[in-house]
This record gives C-alpha cells, sequence and structure tokens, in this order.
C-alpha cells in the first residue's frame, strides 16, 4: 500500500522518503520515486508520515513518545494500516503539547473507540471510517477473485491471487 501511495503523490512535486525493513527491487523502489532513509530521519523531516505497515510484535506502539517527539511541530502522522502501530496515549500527549500539528486516523488503538476517547473532539484530529474495502467493486471484485481462484485450484492450476501470511 505504501508503495501505491508513493506512485500517487509522484507527480505532485514532492520529495518522497520511506523507510522499510525489507529491501525491494530497484526497479520497484524507482518507479515509486521515493529514496530510502533511516526511520529517524524520516520522521525528523518529513511534513506528512503516513504508516502502511501489519501489525506484529515489532510494530505495535512504533510510533510513541520518542518518535512524535522527533517529528516536526508542523508535521501531520496519518494511521490508515492499524491502530496498534501509534502508541494512542503518546499520540494524544503529542497532540496536546503540539509536538506535531495533527493527525489523521481511520484506525484506533482500540476499535471501537472508547467514550472517553479524546480523539474524535481533538480539533486537529481527522478521523475517519477504516473502510476502503467497503466499496461495492471491491466488494464485487473480490467475490470474482475468490471464485476464480478456486476454478483455478479445482481445475488443479497455481491460483493467480495468494495472500500472504504476515
Amino acid at each position: 500500500i505504501g508503495s501505491r501511495v508513493a506512485k500517487r503523490l509522484n507527480g505532485w512535486e514532492c520529495e518522497l522518503v520511506y523507510h522499510d525493513v525489507v529491501d525491494h527491487d530497484a526497479e520497484y523502489v524507482a518507479a515509486t520515486g521515493a529514496k530510502r532513509v533511516e526511520l529517524d530521519e524520516l520522521l525528523s523531516t518529513s511534513d506528512i508520515v503516513t504508516l502502511h505497515v501489519p501489525q506484529d510484535r515489532v510494530t505495535t506502539h512504533m510510533i510513541s513518545d520518542r518518535e512524535l517527539a522527533m517529528m516536526k511541530p508542523t508535521a501531520i502522522l496519518i494511521n490508515t494500516c492499524r491502530g496498534p502501530v501509534v502508541d494512542e496515549n503518546a499520540l494524544i500527549r503529542g497532540l496536546e503539547a503540539k509536538e506535531i500539528f495533527g493527525a489523521g486516523l481511520d484506525v484506533t488503538e482500540i476499535e471501537p473507540i472508547e467514550a472517553d476517547n479524546p480523539l474524535p473532539t481533538m480539533a486537529n484530529v481527522v478521523l475517519t471510517p477504516h473502510l476502503a474495502t467497503r466499496a461495492l467493486e471491491s466488494e464485487l471484485n473480490g467475490a470474482q477473485f475468490t471464485m476464480e481462484n478456486a476454478g483455478r485450484m479445482v481445475r488443479g492450476e497455481a491460483p493467480d491471487w495468494i495472500v500472504k501470511p504476515v
């Protein structure tokens, strides 16, 4: 998802940087127009940080007090991957202290969001539902691809679409 976001931003005259624990093919990276940097450099120099990682024991709370303090006071943090990737209490503290300018979230650490969570009422937070796959086209395509894959497997053929485990 991160590389697709980068490809879409490539023509918008912005400098794109990324950090990843995975080494990608040079041609693949070149197509995004992004430059690989260390996470600390990305956090300290970026105007917008958008997160696209799976949630696992390494990425849980990968953005917390230390990382937020490194960011520019004008920076915006966008989390559309998994809520627990961001330490929500640290984010609330950082937003209140104006360590960062704002946050855009379509996921929260606890879902459904608790009634006493201050994020929905904060002026510097945009909170939306995590419904990317709820588009009618996604549901129709998902059903079609599933049936086509099942047919291939029944015929002894290799499936075209495989979701790799995290």
